[in-house]
């Protein structure tokens, strides 16, 4: 899997999934409201008819529609406003991650706008790629046989900022993040 960061917005990317966050106060950050809006409401529906409060560990998958470049969107429950930190920022990746993977998602582009809002640039990143690289762990080489294997994988992720200047600092964040969640998934071969 590659992770990589791109600026402007989460609409210009191409990828099967769109992730955005939501807040449990339920108001949308400009990248959610515009894919809300590109799909005719559908977010603002969701949380008006309470099926997306926004809480940690919620994840909400819904059809795209026609007029975006993805097959589907992911949203993501985020938590309290003033709630975000590294850890949990981290474990919503690694949910997310899991969740991608079981639907198959291949590509996927994920708005960080509200994480790198509530936690400075460079954290974000880290947390993100972190918690991303380590919920893909799956120890199988000498339990599974080839045929029952996993079939599915995410190929590539781009973390999306809207800022030029603020992607430069997840890009920092990010390349530490791998590092770290790869050395941790080492250790857990080695223990394993």
């Amino acid at each position: 899997m590659e992770i990589t960061v791109a600026g402007g917005g989460i609409m210009a990317q191409t990828a099967d999934t769109y992730v955005v966050e939501v807040f449990e106060d339920g108001r949308l950050a400009s990248e959610a409201a515009a894919l809300d809006a590109a799909m005719g409401g559908a977010i603002t529906q969701l949380i008006q008819d309470d099926f997306l409060t926004g809480r940690p560990g919620e994840i909400n998958v819904l059809p795209a529609g026609r007029r975006l470049k993805a097959k589907r969107v992911a949203v993501v429950g985020a938590g309290k406003r003033d709630g975000v930190t590294i850890d949990s920022a981290r474990t919503r990746a690694g949910n997310l991650s899991r969740r991608l993977r079981d639907m198959n998602a291949g590509r996927v582009a994920i708005a960080l706008q509200e994480a790198s809002t509530a936690l400075d640039q460079t954290d974000a990143g880290r947390a993100v790629a972190e918690g991303l690289t380590l919920g893909l762990y799956r120890f199988d080489r000498h339990h599974t046989r080839e045929q029952d294997r996993p079939r599915y994988a995410i190929a590539h992720i781009t973390l999306v900022e809207t800022s030029t200047r603020r992607a430069n600092a997840v890009q920092r964040g990010v390349t530490e993040g791998v590092i770290l969640g790869e050395q941790t998934n080492f250790a857990r071969d080695l223990a394993n």
